[in-house]
């Protein structure tokens, strides 16, 4: 347990496994506030919060691990911690790196903004750098945390990533870490990364939105999946569009799993056929946990297995009453379940590729409506006689209107007549 959660060279975790270590930390616990005298769950999360602290002390370190062990947060999170040597800066982009690659990223990182050894701007430089390194830790919650409040590095933290800012020690006792700042680093982790989450969301519906003025639906929405695979922890996610034949067509997908074919009969997998096909169904919807029955017996063998269990996300592209093209991200059943600001996200751009698709097909129209009169035009060029002009023109009248007339051609009649001069 020391071993893991302290993350320090041999010498140092046997010194920290020494008697006068024990008693530091039990004396730690009687002279500090006590967490467990502040209000908790009364039930620990089902998916406990993962959080790692980075500090270049080791009696900050080791104090925070005593009152994190010592207390009732041991049953309300995940504590890693990590003793910066700079030296061993690669060591942590590895570790940030894995917890990615696991699907087990962390919920929120303490970063102590006084490194020594950190270089240039000491802990915010140390969060830039680490966000340079890894691209996929833009939208994970940096927390910047001192013992020497100052309102313009609190401001300057803020500008240059870090989401929250918190105090670490008193003034007054340097020496120890507070335990209410443990106390907030447990409690307050899911509440920071939901500020990142919400974030990302609504960076992506302004990504979306800028894509949508240069590029078509099929490539904006092809650019923000990417977006949203690279950011938001999922494992499968997919851009599905119905061709009306009861298939959907695969127009993009990040599958880790291989779980995409270029066609998917509806028919075929209960859960997406009744959020398409039932009348009712809201334009969104989530599952927590996906069953046999609701995967069926049609998939691949492989595939189903894989799906069963997992966390689904589906949203709808409407337009008007048809269901014209359908989202979806599935998540592993360990991994923090969908919030509703998820579904909320992924339904605003689902709103924002709807208006696309109308704006393009209404374009289409328009681009099909020009061509025809310009064929037009070109036929009353060709004529060879003033009456052939006329019928072409009577014609033309009679389909063009009618195409758009209340009653149709039925209630329609088209008459070209010549006025003679002098008449």
């Amino acid at each position: 347990m020391i071993d893991r959660l302290f993350g320090v060279p041999n010498a140092d975790k046997r010194e920290l496994g020494s008697p006068s270590a024990t008693k530091t930390a039990r004396e730690i616990l009687k002279t500090l506030p006590y967490p467990d005298t502040l209000p908790l769950p009364s039930t620990p999360p089902d998916i406990l919060p993962r959080v790692l602290f980075i500090d270049d002390e080791q009696i900050n370190i080791t104090n925070t691990v005593a009152i994190f062990l010592g207390t009732k947060l041991r049953d309300h999170a995940r504590l890693d911690t990590f003793l910066y040597r700079s030296e061993q800066e690669d060591s942590l982009v590895s570790l940030l790196r894995q917890s990615l690659d696991d699907r087990d990223p962390f919920t929120a990182v303490y970063v102590d903004l006084n490194l020594r050894g950190a270089g240039r701007d000491a802990g915010l430089g140390l969060i830039e750098r680490l966000r340079e390194q890894e691209k996929r830790l833009r939208y994970i919650a940096f927390v910047a945390v001192t013992s020497y409040p100052n309102y313009e590095i609190e401001r300057k933290a803020r500008e240059r990533g870090a989401i929250r800012f918190m105090l670490k020690t008193d003034a007054h006792q340097a020496q120890s870490v507070l335990g209410g700042f443990v106390y907030r680093m447990i409690t307050e982790a899911n509440e920071t990364q939901e500020q990142c989450q919400d974030q990302l969301w609504a960076d992506a519906s302004a990504l979306l939105a800028r894509e949508m003025r240069e590029k078509s639906w099929r490539e904006a929405c092809k650019t923000v999946i990417e977006f949203l695979h690279l950011n938001f922890v999922a494992d499968e996610m997919f851009a599905w569009q119905d061709d009306g034949s009861g298939a959907l067509k695969l127009i993009h997908g990040m599958d880790l799993f291989s779980l995409a074919s270029a066609e998917l009969r509806i028919a075929d997998v209960p859960f997406i056929r009744d959020f398409l096909t039932i009348k009712g169904e809201p334009a969104s919807l989530v599952i927590h946990n996906l069953t046999a029955v609701q995967i069926g017996s049609k998939l691949p063998n492989r595939s189903a297995e894989k799906l069963l269990n997992m966390r689904a996300l589906l949203v709808r592209i409407s337009l008007g009453h048809t269901s014209h093209s359908m989202l979806s991200i599935y998540r592993h059943p360990k991994a923090h379940p969908f919030r509703p600001q998820d579904e909320q996200g992924l339904t605003q751009i689902a709103l924002r590729l709807a208006t696309s698709i109308l704006t393009e097909n209404e374009a289409n129209k328009l681009r099909k409506r020009q061509s025809e009169i310009i064929e037009i035009l070109r036929a009353f060029d060709a004529a060879s006689v003033e009456k052939e002009i006329y019928e072409r023109l009577q014609d033309t009248l009679f389909y063009q209107i009618g195409d758009n007339a209340p009653g149709g051609k039925h209630d329609l009649k088209s008459s070209v007549r010549r006025i003679e001069p002098g008449t």
